[in-house]
């Protein structure tokens, strides 16, 4: 099933609103879902204004949620 959504386009102009829960079963230690760095965080850290284009404020290496942006710290 996931593949097959995957493979559907979904219409974003009105915004998209994505939620996750994630469980942790059992042990001790702490762990978390292991996401990549996208593309805009190399393009930032080497000076680049792609970050500017995304909507974002970009103050040193931290990024503030600007309105209409949708990407926050």
């Amino acid at each position: 099933m996931l593949g097959l959504f995957g493979a559907t386009s979904v219409p974003t102009s009105q915004g998209l609103d994505v939620t996750f829960n994630l469980y942790q079963y059992g042990g001790t230690q702490a762990a978390g879902p292991a996401l990549g760095r996208g593309p805009w965080y190399a393009a930032a850290g080497a000076g680049a204004l792609l970050a500017v284009c995304l909507g974002l404020l970009v103050r040193g290496r931290r990024y503030r949620r600007v309105r209409d942006g949708q990407v926050g710290e």
